[in-house]
């Protein structure tokens, strides 16, 4: 009799007995037997002797097909996704076809499931989770076995969790050993520094991931990200359980309908989209057991003539609404597809992403039609699919690993054309499945694709080991060593690469042979290149120079007060600046042992309050040739020293810098300087003409280090993945001993997770230059970092956007395009103006030049030490030193150093350029020898105090370090406000210098529209569809509708939608439709936050109903108030004052409802109306009405934006102290300020 293959709704596996055997032939048995199994273990089933043939297929076998069917098309997504990495051909896969004008045939309806049918997999696998979890409690609940039942659910949910983790648990594992233990770099996952640490994240990571119930925080597990449906199969799981026992005594239609009700309900009232889909495989598991006994409700079998004709159209449907485009959750860009204009308005309310509904309804579909199309239930019992159902759990988790670690290398590209390859993937090898899938793979890699089923047979094999001893015991061995084979056979073929490009710390040896070279892009321009700058107009604009008794910069330094009055040598032409910490105030010698070095950088040091880090580029050695070069960091920890002590290295031909000048000091290394581990990078051949040598450049060039607000980071110059030569960053902490832990106070340079713990690229805007250099990094007052480019002559900046790709050094990267587009042309009025009155003057455009020079520091315009000084959008700004060049043959170069002030919120507008060059005291008088002029260029500035990080105040203490004729490194500390004297400000830009007035309150009531956001754009856009749907001008709506209800609009214009069902769900969509036209109010997000941190009481009161405000504050990201008045929770509408009372109660207590004293924050004249019919005091915003309409409405006080109110703290009391900065009007003096 035929052995029966059990489905996946037995798991009984059929063993073999063993013979007792004993000595010297017991140890031959299980020498030989270990052999055997290690040879069973590394080959696919579907090599086994055994066959299939002439065994009977259990009844749901179909399913083990489909399931393993849907595991290669989830890995098949990934590989596509992966080939097809450029932006634009990833996106025609999942798309709708038609996308951006492109129609491929691979995006067509039905064909598009083989190439993007990812999302469609995983929902199957949820349905028939639901079915297989469903079948033994239904068919004891069938039978009447309610103690059976109990058993089986109780057994079935203790082992759950421990079958879903416990491969993860191995597979992540395996994963990040091999990771450390040949040293491997992978573009998805960046490595702890020690392995002890990445097992540390690992077992941190997995606690959270593994605890199914979390209310937040991100879904992935990093070192799978594809098991991001596991704790879903869990609780998915969980539910089945749970309506299995609570519908047990029910009769058979009642089972049924809760059944249904169930979906219904996680459809269309709670966005529970995958309890939606086990649910419905539970209910198709019901079904087909009534089935089998002949005891479906009576309305099936009136069906029954049609059956063929129903499942045949539920397939095709399947087919159809399983390729739902899934991009992205914006439901405009599914409306605009071709063929789901009209099935987009299908979208329930409750559902967030729209995929999730239709892929219910794909999946369900194609679950419950298989079983009924004969062609297509044999196809899901052959051979090749039951063996894909056999291994489709471990072919699941172990394909993204793989293809990471593996696949990486092996699909590295070559010289082909990819656009050429995409094309030709696309439109000519589309018609195979079988051929497009080989075909790829070998254009991709010149092999075809074989690794993944590999290697997700030797886990599968593992799993159904007998033992689970066993099973664990030998997991970890048989993976380790493909992975060694494969990564040295890999490293093997790419030597030269890894030679180039891996970071490594160079050997002492190579302190005595490397060569530096600075790179000058200026030096040998020539006047056809050079760029001339063009004097704008001036404007109406007048001429301001900072007053410092005005706005409180500190005078010279004490010290120097009182010598002589000529003490200062240059102060006709230039600010002289005087070290704080020299007895003859000049700047102080940087010594790193014997070595000469340029480019200095200095910051304080994490742990030692009197150490600071400093950084420079050793010289290169005259006798070297040209162009054969290793360039090289050195780094040390130093402290202030006598400049003439005992060391020897004071002698090393440093008499300039000697104790016979009078300084007294010199900031020395405490240990012979290390060697700055920065991986060297490949441009291939992209440097030509005057720059081809650069191709065999090998190292890091003019190093800025720098912290941000909270990390420590090294920009520097090395060979582009983009151009010639680019500017790189890297977490300064990767790089040195650090010693505090990495954990404290991390934070990326662009607000993700993503510390650059790698060598990382930056990225700017078109149009790239041969040679790229002295970028800086600077960041608002949301955290949010920008990179900076330009300043002359005209500036370029942008926006980090995203978290950037950390790229294994050497290799040829595609556009990683980690900023946004350049945002100087929302700054440029008020650039040209500051920078055409301020900006050193260029006579000779190609002798003389203006260019970026330092690293960003954030400055507050008031001295720490006053009571009264606090931070502000008005009086904190970013600043950075740029320098003029002025290149003179043979004389040399000489650099005139400047600073520039631009505001710290967008648009980022040039405030203020200082209107003479800073002179460092003790630098030799430019009046010198012919042929000779010291070359004296600024490369960083630092906060001196330790602890002290990216922020700082006029008089705290600055490091300010530059380099001489490159061969000497020196620095000056100074206040910071003496580098700010003599600057040129606009007038329209001087907003802190206006009074501050302060309130006491009792809370705030803020509304949301107009006065934390601003969605006047989408607001529009939503009359002007709803004004043309009932047949009113748009414009009619628009002058009424702001800063009321809708309701209340509709009441007058259309009664008949004047009921909250339509309004909520016209509101509710409107983030999601026109979420990108929304932008937030200047300092809206701030004081969110503020008001958060701080714990003061404040309510949002607005006139939206509660669907609009929470999808807008999840659309931007803003933090969620505690409490909430929206349209629903009124009768009447702004102006009547009712919101504001409710919101009043909500923070005080109805009891205390004769409390009046709360400040109302508003934009619109209802609004105000409604705060002052309340009694509260009104502090009204010009950001969507005149000035005169606030005013006429009542407001007390009139401010441009929120960056004019602060939170400046609370009494024991708990009243609230805020501020009011830049009042252009108040009631009680009826003037404007």
């Amino acid at each position: 009799m035929p052995t029966e293959i059990k489905g996946i709704l037995d798991n009984e596996k059929l063993w073999k007995k063993t013979a007792h055997t004993e000595g010297h032939d017991l140890r031959t048995a299980l020498f030989f037997r270990a052999l055997r199994s290690l040879g069973e273990l590394f080959r696919p089933t579907y090599w086994a002797t055994s066959s299939v043939n002439g065994r009977k297929l259990s009844r749901t076998a179909y399913l083990d097909g489909l399931r393993g069917f849907a595991a290669l098309m989830v890995y098949w997504l990934h590989h596509q996704l992966w080939a097809h990495e450029d932006y634009q051909m990833s996106q025609a896969f999942e798309n709708g076809f038609g996308w951006n004008g492109h129609n491929y045939f691979a995006a067509l309806p039905g064909v598009r499931i083989f190439f993007s049918g990812g999302h469609f997999a995983v929902t199957v696998f949820f349905v028939i989770s639901g079915y297989v979890l469903s079948a033994k409690p239904l068919s004891h609940i069938h039978a009447g076995e309610f103690v059976k039942l109990g058993e089986n659910v109780g057994s079935a949910l203790f082992r759950r969790w421990l079958r879903l983790f416990l491969p993860v648990i191995a597979t992540t594992f395996i994963f990040m050993t091999l990771l450390h233990l040949f040293d491997v770099k992978t573009s998805i996952l960046d490595k702890a520094p020690t392995y002890h640490e990445e097992v540390w994240n690992w077992y941190k990571e997995f606690n959270n991931f593994a605890f199914v119930f979390r209310s937040g925080g991100e879904p992935w597990f990093s070192y799978n990200f594809h098991a991001w449906s596991i704790p879903i199969e869990f609780r998915g799981s969980i539910l089945i359980y749970t309506s299995l026992m609570a519908f047990s005594r029910c009769t058979r239609n009642t089972r049924l309908l809760c059944q249904l009700g169930l979906i219904s309900y996680f459809i269309w009232v709670a966005d529970g989209w995958f309890c939606a889909l086990f649910s419905s495989g539970m209910l198709l598991c019901d079904l087909d057991l009534l089935a089998v006994n002949n005891n479906l409700p009576r309305v099936f079998y009136s069906m029954e003539p049609y059956k063929q004709t129903i499942f045949y159209g539920l397939f095709a449907v399947s087919i159809y609404l399983g390729g739902v485009p899934s991009r992205d959750a914006d439901l405009s860009k599914l409306r605009d597809s071709y063929g789901w204009g009209y099935l987009s308005y299908l979208k329930p309310h409750a559902m967030w992403d729209y995929k999730w509904f239709f892929l219910i309804w794909a999946s369900s579909f194609l679950v419950s039609s298989v079983p009924r199309i004969s062609w297509l239930r044999a196809f899901f019992e052959t051979h090749f699919c039951q063996y894909l159902g056999r291994i489709s759990f471990a072919f699941y988790l172990v394909h993204g690993p793989v293809l990471w670690l593996v696949a990486d290398r092996l699909f590295e590209k070559d010289v082909r054309s990819t656009q050429v390859q995409q094309w030709l993937v696309l439109n000519l090898h589309i018609f195979s499945l079988t051929s497009f899938q080989e075909e790829t793979a070998i254009k991709t890699t010149g092999k075809p694709v074989y690794d993944k089923l590999f290697f997700s047979n030797v886990d599968n094999q593992i799993r159904n080991s007998p033992s689970m001893l066993i099973r664990g015991a030998v997991r970890l061995l048989p993976l380790i060593s493909l992975g060694l084979a494969a990564f040295f056979a890999i490293a093997r073929y790419k030597r030269h690469v890894l030679l180039k490009s891996w970071t490594f710390r160079y050997s002492q040896w190579a302190k005595n042979v490397v060569i530096p070279l600075e790179i000058s892009t200026e030096q040998n321009a020539s006047p056809e290149t050079a760029q001339t700058w063009d004097q704008y107009t001036t404007g109406n604009d007048e001429d301001l120079y900072i007053d410092p008794s005005k706005i409180t910069l500190p005078p010279q330094s004490q010290k120097l007060q009182g010598k002589t009055p000529d003490f200062s040598t240059i102060s006709n032409t230039h600010n002289e600046i005087f070290s704080l910490s020299t007895s003859s105030g000049r700047y102080f010698p940087i010594i790193f042992g014997k070595h000469e070095t340029l480019n200095p950088n200095i910051i304080p040091h994490p742990s030692s309050d009197n150490k600071w880090i400093i950084v420079a580029q050793q010289k290169a050695e005259d006798d070297v040739v040209a162009y054969s070069r290793i360039s090289i960091q050195l780094v040390c920890d130093a402290v202030f020293r006598p400049s003439d002590d005992d060391d020897d290295d004071s002698n090393h031909d440093y008499n300039y810098f000697s104790g016979n000048n009078g300084n007294g000091k010199s900031l020395k290394c405490v240990t012979s300087p290390d060697i700055l581990p920065i991986a060297a990078t490949n441009s291939g051949d992209r440097c030509q003409a005057r720059w081809e040598p650069l191709n065999l450049n090998v190292g890091p060039h003019d190093a800025r280090l720098f912290y941000g607000p909270e990390t420590p980071y090294v920009i520097y110059g090395s060979n582009s993945q983009y151009t010639c030569f680019g500017q790189w960053v890297h977490d300064f902490r990767m790089l040195f001993d650090w010693g505090p832990s990495l954990n404290d106070g991390v934070a990326s340079i662009g607000g993700s997770n993503d510390v650059f713990r790698t060598p990382t690229e930056l990225y700017r805007p078109a149009p790239y230059g041969e040679i790229e250099k002295n970028w800086f990094v600077f960041w608002d007052t949301n955290g949010d970092a920008y990179v900076h480019y330009d300043v002359w002559p005209q500036r370029s900046f942008a926006k980090i956007e995203s978290q950037p790709k950390s790229h294994f050094p050497g290799e040829d990267f595609t556009d990683s395009n980690n900023v946004g587009p350049d945002l100087a042309n929302l700054s440029s009025t008020a650039d040209s103006n500051c920078m055409s009155k301020y900006m050193p003057e260029i006579q000779d455009s190609s002798n003389e030049f203006i260019h970026q020079a330092t690293n960003s520091l954030s400055i507050t315009l008031c001295k720490r030490s006053e009571l009264n000084c606090q931070p502000s959008d008005f009086n904190t700004f970013i600043f950075t030193i740029f320098q003029k060049k002025v290149h003179v043959g043979v004389a040399g170069s000489s650099y005139e150093p400047y600073v520039m002030l631009f505001r710290h919120t967008a648009p980022f507008e040039l405030h203020g350029i200082s209107t003479k060059p800073f002179w460092i005291h003790g630098r030799k008088p430019p009046q010198q020898e012919a042929g000779f002029r010291e070359m004296m260029y600024v490369t960083s500035m630092s906060w001196m105090n330790h602890g002290q990080k990216y922020h700082g105040y006029s008089d705290d203490a600055l490091f300010i370090a530059f380099g001489i004729n490159d061969t000497q490194t020196a620095a000056i500390d100074v206040r910071a406000g003496d580098l700010l004297k003599d600057m040129g400000i606009l007038i329209s830009s001087v907003y802190y210098i206006m009074p501050v007035e302060t309130h006491w309150f009792s809370g705030l009531l803020l509304d949301f529209d107009g006065t934390i956001i601003d969605s006047t754009e989408a607001i529009e856009k939503n009359w002007k569809q709803i004004g043309e749907d009932i047949g009113i001008d748009p414009d009619v709506i628009l002058l009424t509708s702001h800063g009321r209800r809708s309701i209340d609009v509709f009441a007058e214009l259309d009664p008949s939608k004047s009921n909250w069902d339509y309004v909520c769900q016209m509101e509710g969509r409107i983030p999601h439709l026109y979420g990108q036209s929304a932008t937030e109010i200047p300092g809206g997000r701030h004081l969110l936050v503020s008001l958060h941190e701080k714990k003061i009481p404040h309510c949002i009161v607005t006139s939206g109903t509660n669907g609009l405000v929470t999808g807008w504050l999840e659309i931007l990201k803003l933090p969620r108030p505690d409490h909430l008045v929206v349209a629903e929770d009124v009768s009447k509408g702004k102006p009547d004052p009712s919101c504001y009372l409710k919101g009043q109660g909500k923070l005080s207590g109805f009891q205390n409802a004769d409390n009046k004293d709360f400040l109302v924050v508003e934009d619109a004249p209802a609004g105000i109306r409604a705060g002052q019919a309340a009694g509260f005091k009104v502090v009204a915003l010009t950001t969507t009405h005149t000035f005169q309409q606030v005013k006429d409405a009542g407001a007390d006080w009139i401010i441009d934006d929120l960056r004019g109110l602060k939170v400046l703290g609370r009494d024991e009391n708990s009243r609230v102290r805020i501020g009011f900065e830049n009042v252009r009007f108040r009631k009680d003096k009826a003037d404007i300020l």
